[in-house]
């Protein structure tokens, strides 16, 4: 059995590493910092992962179902676990 990311999946995981260093590293501070993240900020960097296809990959179905995740479903949380770490 081949455990290998295919292609796709990879560029999940590129895209997602990408956005958290551009998108939301920036702002680890501040909201460290302050505990919160201000609703204008929460606003802009939502409409920025809906653009870049990441919002709402994993997410409950209205009746209760499993997560309709991500292939596979802990591509994004690792990566963004990844760079938050460094």
């Amino acid at each position: 059995m081949d455990f290998a990311l295919t292609e796709e999946q990879q560029l999940i995981v590129t895209t997602t590493r990408e956005f958290v260093r551009r998108e939301l590293v920036p702002h680890e501070r501040e909201v460290e910092e302050s505990g919160r993240l201000r609703e204008e900020l929460r606003r802009e960097l939502k409409a920025r992962a809906i653009a870049a296809g990441l919002y709402g990959c994993a997410r409950t179905s209205r009746r209760g179902r499993s997560p309709r995740a991500c292939t596979p479903p802990t591509c994004p949380p690792r990566s963004v676990a990844r760079d938050s770490m460094r």
